[in-house]
């Protein structure tokens, strides 16, 4: 299980350098902000109360911290998490027809949390998109905006007659029709930059602008497509979505992950949906078992968010049936949480989610109310 963890750990370091390599070098993205998702491995720590595992147009790599503050002051995060769409981050060059959701959008995320006794846990998590019609990828060559971004490329591609042309009127290239080597010499300035013209159109769709050696036409047409994203994603950030996940859980008596044993494992169902253009609904199942207790749990949510991409709150009821404790002779549970949230795009791609409530736990026999909440900062890689 340490190899198959320090292979995961080796596979998110690469794809980071080599992305960062590529973006010096090669491209400069273009990407939906979209908010930034749950991650399954974060979510099985157990360290937030709700089990809705929020599902979202795949980030290529995302990140999240939780309990970075308390009401008196800042503390060092106790849970910190990662997640990578490998395929995707590899692959940014794909073309929209050639796009798989359910392979691009599959994520492998690693978490850790630490308490006050230094034991830690350490969570893996899997995670596919079935079905995620808010993708701009897939929205087809005919929807508005990818025509809209053709048009905005295409205007700018240079035909080879006017090429010619360009090339003949220029004194500087002395070019005489009689000379063999003078017409080589204009077919080569052509060739070269039809290529140029054609690396500029692998912008379509979600693609990449490749090496532009004019900044400025770079520049502006990265500008563009910017504006047409931001339309989109204020139309298509409650679009329909569902998102299946699978993690398990170990945990070490020490902070450096030593003989970690691996007990507990979870699975998540989630779709979500908007009835509005300010609404999205969320309707999720959460299953867990530790085979130490052998006692499965699992959980029913609904989320009903009012708002826009950017700043949203939401109401959520959670109920918890956890089952029978045949180890400790512990009875099974009925629970529910209630609770009341916002998340909140803070610039950039960073993202804030906070939410807050009341537990009900042992309904029917003696009920106990308790007061819960959460927050974290998110980050995707832009």
């Amino acid at each position: 299980m340490k190899k198959l963890i320090y292979y995961i750990i080796f596979i998110i370091s690469t794809c980071i350098y080599s992305q960062e390599l590529k973006d010096e070098l090669f491209v400069k993205k273009y990407k939906l902000d979209f908010s930034i998702p749950d991650n399954p491995a974060s979510k099985l720590l157990g360290v937030e109360p709700s089990n809705l595992l929020k599902p979202s147009t795949a980030q290529m790599i995302s990140f999240i911290t939780s309990e970075i503050f308390n009401f008196n002051n800042l503390s060092l995060p106790k849970s910190f998490g990662a997640e990578i769409a490998p395929i995707l981050l590899l692959n940014q060059n794909t073309k929209s027809a050639e796009y798989n959701t359910l392979l691009y959008s599959f994520r492998i995320s690693i978490a850790t949390s630490r308490n006050d006794t230094e034991s830690s846990k350490l969570a893996l998590g899997f995670r596919a998109t079935l079905f995620d019609n808010g993708n701009i990828i897939t929205a087809g060559k005919k929807s508005k905006y990818n025509i809209e971004i053709n048009k905005i490329l295409k205007q700018n591609e240079l035909s080879k007659d006017s090429l010619r042309r360009e090339y003949e009127r220029d004194p500087v290239n002395d070019f005489k029709i009689t000379d063999s080597s003078s017409v080589e010499k204009r077919e080569e300035f052509v060739n070269r930059n039809i290529a140029l013209s054609k690396k500029r159109l692998k912008a379509i769709n979600g693609q990449v602008i490749d090496n532009m050696e004019n900044k400025e036409y770079a520049d502006s047409v990265n500008s563009l497509i910017k504006k047409i994203n931001e339309e989109y994603i204020s139309e298509n950030w409650n679009k329909f979505k569902w998102d299946v996940a699978y993690a398990l859980l170990g945990q070490s008596k020490d902070s450096l992950v030593k003989d970690i044993n691996f007990s507990k494992h979870s699975v998540w169902s989630t779709i979500s949906f908007g009835l509005t253009p300010w609404n999205l609904n969320m309707v999720g199942f959460n299953g867990q078992y530790d085979k130490n207790d052998k006692r499965p749990d699992w959980s029913l949510n609904c989320r009903f968010y009012a708002g826009v991409n950017k700043a949203k709150g939401f109401l959520e009821t959670q109920y918890k049936y956890i089952g029978k404790d045949t180890v400790n002779n512990n009875n099974f549970t009925h629970n529910i949480f209630l609770n009341i949230g916002a998340e909140i795009n803070i610039f950039d791609d960073f993202w804030a989610t906070y939410y807050a409530g009341v537990n009900f736990d042992n309904l029917g026999e003696n009920v106990s109310k308790n007061f819960d909440s959460h927050f974290d900062i998110r980050y995707g890689l832009p």
